[in-house]
């Protein structure tokens, strides 16, 4: 009983601080639930990329999530966005810099905020 009870107390010093921001500022959210429903797909795919058939089929698949979700998350729409990647590696014939197709250079498909 009194080990618990340290524990309870010790657990509760070690939050005070934490306690103390969210208490004073008002813009602190009591929990993290949309960073987790953010991080719910990426959960998902690791877990399903498990069953990808071999190890290149794997890299492949966390290849083409990565794009769509570094697309989502800089607001364009995946489709548009690797139609549009495809249009400009086709266009220049394979010699392009491949940081000039991220996400957030793609100047179609952006989605509303």
């Amino acid at each position: 009983m009194q080990q618990s009870l340290k524990k309870a107390i010790n657990y509760a010093l070690k939050a005070f601080e934490p306690l103390q921001r969210f208490i004073f500022d008002g813009r602190i959210e009591i929990d993290n639930n949309a960073v987790e429903r953010c991080m719910r797909g990426i959960a998902l795919t690791k877990k399903n990329s498990l069953f990808a058939g071999n190890n290149e089929a794997a890299k492949v698949w966390a290849i083409y999530c990565s794009l769509i979700e570094s697309a989502r998350l800089n607001g364009v729409n995946p489709r548009r966005y690797l139609n549009w990647v495809v249009e400009q590696i086709e266009a220049n014939k394979g010699d392009v810099d491949y940081r000039s197709l991220l996400p957030w250079h793609c100047p179609v498909g952006r989605t509303e905020n």
